[in-house]
């Protein structure tokens, strides 16, 4: 008997965290802003800061043009990629660092909200790097403070 309760009590803990988790894992893993600057003067700002702080722009998607182009009515939002050689490449100079690619380089969305309002967003890479450990983590947690240290002319908040 209570073995059978203790097995149903887990059965249960472990749905109840699974449900939680998967409600609160997209605010965690997302940060956003409200943008103190008008949308082009924001996606600007971003690039202008990028390359004063040193960091690279590789590309700049204006995904809303693309996704007007195949018929679709969406509200501005553009993806600002970043990457700053140095950070990049002591990740790369370790094997196990090609695992997290899919994440460089970094990336900075920049919308307008229904309510008309600019927003950045982008992934929660300080808490992201903790999955990651080891030098991946020191090298993630310097990206995430620089990136944030660029955006804090820009944002609202």
């Amino acid at each position: 008997m209570f073995w059978s309760g203790m097995i149903i009590g887990l059965f249960v803990g472990a749905i109840a965290l699974a449900l939680i988790l998967g409600r609160s894992a997209p605010g965690m893993m997302l940060v956003e802003n409200q943008s103190r600057l008008g949308y082009g003067e924001t996606v600007q700002a971003i690039q202008d800061a990028a390359v004063a702080a040193g960091w690279k722009v590789p590309a700049v998607h204006e995904l809303s043009e693309t996704v007007n182009k195949a018929g679709f009515d969406v509200r501005p939002v553009t993806i600002i990629e970043l990457c700053k050689p140095d950070l990049a490449g002591r990740i790369l100079a370790e094997n196990v660092g090609y695992t997290i690619t899919p994440l460089m380089p970094c990336r900075i969305a920049v919308y307008e909200n229904g309510a008309g309002e600019v927003v950045l967003a982008r992934m929660n890479t300080g808490l992201m790097s903790k999955l990651f450990g080891r030098f991946v983590e020191t090298t993630m947690k310097q990206a995430t403070a620089e990136t944030e240290a660029m955006m804090a002319n820009v944002t609202a908040n």
